[in-house]
């Protein structure tokens, strides 16, 4: 809590010399400072412990594989949709394929 506040509300800083008064108002503005950068660690820890936590999740789920970004992101992507469209008519043809087979073997 900020020293000048605690002085006002005791009527203290009317009587107060300037130099007190500056002392007082210095003390608290680096007490803000030092706040302010506590926030500010703390924040970056947090920051730091979700990319490390989003990183292990992801490397789960991709194999440990590094996703890019930007234009290269873009890039995978499109090479991965295109591999399973691919994989996706491939097994389309499959099935024709097992159904012409049945059709024929109705058929005889």
């Amino acid at each position: 809590m900020p020293k000048s506040d605690d002085l006002e509300s005791l009527g203290i800083g009317e009587r107060t010399s300037t130099w007190q008064q500056e002392r007082v108002k210095y003390e608290d503005e680096k007490q803000e400072k030092e706040e302010m950068k506590k926030r500010k660690k703390e924040r970056k820890k947090e920051r730091r412990k979700r990319r490390k936590k989003k990183k292990k999740q992801d490397e789960k789920e991709g194999g440990g594989v590094k996703r890019r970004r930007g234009r290269f992101q873009r890039e995978d992507e499109d090479i991965e949709r295109k591999m399973q469209r691919e994989e996706e008519e491939e097994e389309e043809e499959e099935e024709e394929e097992e159904k012409k087979e049945t059709v024929k073997g109705r058929i005889r």
